[in-house]
């Protein structure tokens, strides 16, 4: 189905769909090919020679596009497989667990102990734990009791209350009179009590849903510090979240890191061997980086130059959110890997324990999970820094919602090093402007009359736009009410099917907003010492990296515990809820008492 007459042979370049996930195809909503399998499809061709719908490309060495014969749209080719192992990984916690028979031979091996006519009690253990006897194979056996014995356990609480009050690990060590190893375990064993928590009551909001979503989502750089004096490079972790606007409730925060996977274990594999002539898509571990893939990618990228002599040929303000559009249109232009953030340049290393996740392959399964969890949301509308492979992922994974127009997607730009009192500055000139339009003081307008004049006012931004360069910035609608958190916002609709009336695309260009996933960062950097930005020294002018973890578990547990914290302790607004009362998961804000003990 592939072009040309070695069809045969190509069709195995694009990996087949595996357990439901097909990811390899047109991005493009406005093309007949969008989200077609290219190894199933009905589309009537463009030209009668061509014997597929797709072709495939290269972008540079070791990293295949898949090219749309329709829109020219280019989307790199993944493993379905891999993509699924990570989705598994994030989303693991979500699962309701089965407690099946043991023996693999049996026929009750897949069948829980729910079903009462495969099992049947017998007694109980020393503990306490319910036993099972399976009337096939007659085994006996209980369900796993992932509790620890813990001789000290009113430390967990301590130990909690300092990780969310920016109490850096040493301090943490002494108040809870406790050594690294006890605090690294407790660590492990709250992140578990805390996301088994959230996976549940998640769990049932995927069946349960709400009307509508509108959801900021971004990413956030982390540092891990090098474990080793011969190479002191930094580790870097990249973890996006999904954020409820209205409710501020995280839906996720997941990190390009594989904690749990031994390195040893793959570094040893025989199988590396035979696969270094295989294609990147069809390898086992695709979406690990690899030791020798990282080396290899790193010279090629040290090596490619800049082709753009003048960094900013347009002579846009660096602070304005014009020139961050075309810098980030600039930077993915010279990317070895179209979806990709996490290239080496010579400044990161890779960890000595678990292992680094692609950042595209950690991208799409978190959208993949977002997909699962709000599967009975009536209508989503993500909201999303600029970035190719945020774009590609809701495109590509939503394709069915986008096409039934119950999920749509926005960019949002906005200026950079912009003081507090430019914002102020910019309020109040636009609140003296607005009085002067109507003789009425902004904030004391009725609803009707605001509704109205800032739907003037954008008709007015839509009518005269400005091209950024060759006309790129055709639907980038700069937002004409400043606010404190993004005075200079800029907003495109990438999932854009023309069918939306002008007063809808308004009032969506109206709500589309980072300021949740933006504010929740910050709250993170505030609470949580190793997730501080790092310093700069004055004199030689080089970061520090002080409160940075030496271990990459950290980050994945830290984030999982400050989102429970988040989502269900920490309270916010005149009411004081919590964002997961305001969601509907939760009747009140959960004590950390009740969750430990």
């Amino acid at each position: 189905m592939l072009k040309k007459s070695s069809e045969g042979k190509k069709e195995k370049i694009i990996p087949e769909t595996f357990d439901g996930i097909q990811v390899n195809c047109c991005n493009n909503p406005l093309c007949i090919n969008y989200g077609v399998d290219p190894h199933y499809n009905n589309i009537i061709k463009k030209r009668k020679s061509s014997s597929s719908v797709y072709k495939v490309q290269a972008s540079g060495k070791n990293s295949p596009v898949i090219f749309c014969d329709q829109c020219l749209s280019r989307v790199p080719i993944k493993s379905n497989k891999s993509l699924s192992e990570e989705f598994n990984r994030i989303n693991k916690f979500r699962v309701v667990a089965k407690t099946c028979c043991p023996t693999i031979d049996c026929p009750n091996n897949n069948i829980d102990i729910a079903n009462s006519d495969s099992y049947r009690f017998y007694g109980k253990t020393a503990a306490g734990s319910q036993r099972y006897q399976c009337l096939s194979c007659k085994k006996v056996f209980s369900k796993p009791n992932k509790r620890r014995k813990q001789r000290v356990s009113h430390k967990n609480r301590t130990i909690f209350k300092a990780i969310v009050a920016q109490v850096p690990v040493q301090g943490i060590l002494e108040i809870a009179e406790i050594n690294p190893e006890t605090f690294y375990n407790r660590v492990g064993w709250i992140y578990e009590k805390v996301q088994e928590f959230m996976g549940e009551r998640e769990l049932k909001f995927s069946e349960t849903g709400c009307d509508r979503l509108y959801l900021s989502c971004d990413r956030q750089v982390q540092t891990v510090n090098w474990p080793e004096r011969k190479d002191r490079r930094i580790i870097q972790l990249y973890g996006l979240a999904t954020v409820d606007n209205r409710s501020r409730y995280v839906f996720g925060w997941d990190f390009n890191v594989d904690h749990d996977i031994s390195q040893e274990a793959i570094l040893n594999d025989p199988i590396l061997e035979l696969e270094k002539d295989k294609r990147p898509q069809h390898r086992k571990y695709a979406r690990l980086w690899l030791p020798d893939e990282f080396k290899q990618q790193e010279t090629e990228f040290l090596e490619k130059a800049l082709h753009e002599k003048d960094p900013n040929p347009l002579k846009l303000d660096v602070d304005s959110p014009e020139y961050q559009i075309w810098l980030t249109e600039y930077k993915h232009s010279i990317q070895l890997n179209l979806d990709a953030i996490d290239e080496p340049n010579g400044d990161v290393r890779l960890p000595k324990q678990g292992m680094l996740v692609h950042s595209d392959y950690s991208t799409y399964a978190h959208f993949l999970a977002n997909k699962e969890m709000f599967k009975s949301v009536e209508k989503v509308r993500f909201f999303v820094d600029r970035e190719p492979s945020i774009r590609n992922a809701i495109n590509i994974i939503f394709n069915d919602r986008i096409t039934a127009r119950t999920a749509d997607g926005w960019f949002v730009a906005n200026g950079k090093n912009i003081s507090v009192n430019q914002r102020t500055y910019m309020i109040k000139q636009f609140e003296r402007q607005m009085q002067l339009k109507t003789g009425i003081a902004w904030k004391d307008l009725d609803n009707t009359s605001k509704y109205q004049l800032i739907q003037e006012l954008y008709r007015h931004e839509i009518e005269n736009q400005i091209p950024i360069e060759n006309g790129s910035r055709k639907t980038w609608v700069r937002c004409p009410i400043p606010t404190m958190y993004e005075p200079q916002k800029m907003v495109r609709m990438f999932t854009d099917l023309g069918d939306y009336s002008e007063e809808h695309m308004i009032n969506l260009y109206h709500k589309a907003s980072l300021h949740g996933v933006e504010g929740f960062f910050k709250v993170a950097r505030d609470k949580i010492r190793m997730f501080s930005r790092d310093s700069t020294s004055a004199s030689t002018n080089n970061k520090w990296y002080g409160f940075s973890p030496y271990r990459v578990d950290m980050i994945s547990k830290l984030s999982g515990i400050f989102r429970f914290y988040h989502n269900y302790m920490k309270r916010r607004g005149e009411q004081h809820e919590v964002p997961a009362v305001k969601l509907g998961l939760a009747k009140a804000p959960i004590k950390i008492e009740s969750l430990l003990y």
